[in-house]
C-alpha cells in the first residue's frame, strides 16, 4: 500500500472501525514495513507517518497504528513525532492518554 492510500485509509473521519477495518490498518502497516522483496524497508510507512494528522484519525486507529508499528519505532523517524502528536489529540478528545499509550 502506497502511503497516500493509507492517509485516505486512515483520514477517513469516522469514529466507528469495525474490528476488519483495525486489522486492515495493522496490515497496510505491514506491507508498507516490507518491500517487494520481502526485506525490512521503513520509508513507506516513516513517509506516511509523518504526513498523518491524529486530529482527522479515530482515537482507535491512531492506538492501532502505534501498536502495529511499535516495534518498528527505532527504525521509523516520524514514530516519536505522531506519538505525542496522538497523544495531544487523545488529551484534546478527553480521554486518558496515558493510560491509552501506557508501553508505548
Amino acid at each position: 500500500m502506497a502511503p497516500e492510500e493509507f492517509l485516505a485509509f486512515i483520514h477517513d473521519g469516522r469514529t466507528d472501525h469495525t474490528t476488519g477495518e483495525i486489522a486492515a490498518v495493522i496490515g497496510a502497516i505491514n506491507s508498507m514495513i516490507l518491500s517487494e522483496t520481502r526485506t525490512f524497508d521503513p520509508t513507506k510507512l516513516n513517509s506516511a507517518l509523518a504526513a498523518a494528522d491524529p486530529e482527522e484519525i479515530a482515537s482507535a486507529v491512531q492506538v492501532a497504528i502505534l501498536r502495529g508499528s511499535f516495534p518498528f519505532k527505532e527504525k521509523l523517524e516520524a514514530w516519536g513525532p505522531f506519538r505525542e502528536r496522538s497523544r495531544a489529540t487523545l488529551l484534546r478528545r478527553g480521554l486518558n492518554a496515558d493510560r491509552i499509550l501506557r508501553g508505548l
